[in-house]
């Protein structure tokens, strides 16, 4: 990275025009796409990291602190016309829904499932699109994305990171996270995700700009097992995949 750093351009002054100072972030509030500035430019003396195209963060997503990732999903909300890609958000749940039945040999009724960072709810509204049979609920860090989840009556609660989730053992039969594992998942949370699901039970998600054997170390520290990548995403770049996981057999259920 440092020898990269020599070959980084300051950000270019119609775009800096454009910026709005937002905590530790920068929002371009000209939302076109002649305004979409390089992956990583300086902004004064500072290095920045592009996100979602016209956010530039002080550290890439999965350096963010617990505050800071609660901060830009904030702000996230707060624009999320202008800065969610709506056709990219459906094909990746298309993605992760056909990964899904794929993988899912439970067949019932009504499937468990869980939505980990459920944010505006967007991911939740389409997963039951594709998934009627879901009893599905959504569990965020932010109490904006909470409340506009409730505001559509989706099934939301508060959750806080690095902290116990609010559910039973083995509750769900599948958890989801959609554009959330590109943040760094701390080994607590991981771990709690692993014990909400029912023994053998599925976690779907997709990932881009992570280094994935190192996720993958983590989710196995995690007691997560029969990890892969489902489906590598090379038409949108950013080393995007889909990847699924699996709960352990516990001595309980053997």
């Amino acid at each position: 990275m440092l020898s990269a750093v020599s070959e980084i351009v300051q950000l270019a002054s119609n775009i800096v025009e454009q910026l709005q100072k937002i905590d530790d972030f920068y929002v371009c509030t000209k939302f076109t796409e002649d305004m979409i500035g390089p992956q990583m430019v300086y902004i004064g003396d500072e290095l920045y990291f592009r996100f979602m195209n016209f956010i530039y963060s002080p550290q890439p997503p999965e350096s963010l602190t617990t505050e800071q990732v609660k901060k830009i999903c904030d702000i996230r909300l707060e624009y999320i016309d202008e800065l969610v890609n709506y056709q990219l958000n459906n094909m990746m749940v298309d993605t992760i829904t056909d990964c899904t039945m794929a993988k899912n040999s439970y067949h019932a009724s009504s499937m468990k499932a869980l939505d980990f960072g459920c944010g505006s709810g967007l991911s939740s509204r389409m997963l039951l699109s594709r998934m009627p049979n879901l009893d599905l609920i959504g569990v965020d860090i932010s109490e904006k994305a909470i409340a506009c989840c409730q505001e559509q009556h989706i099934k939301a609660t508060l959750t806080e990171l690095r902290g116990r989730l609010p559910f039973n053992t083995a509750e769900f039969d599948i958890v989801f996270a959609v554009f959330v594992m590109h943040f760094t998942i701390d080994m607590l949370t991981l771990r709690e995700l692993c014990r909400v699901l029912r023994p053998s039970g599925l976690f779907v998600f997709n990932v881009y700009q992570r280094d994935i054997v190192g996720l993958t170390e983590q989710l196995e520290d995690a007691e997560f097992c029969n990890i892969e990548v489902w489906k590598r995403l090379s038409n949108i770049g950013n080393n995007h995949a889909v990847m699924s996981c699996r709960s352990p057999l516990r001595e309980s259920s053997l």
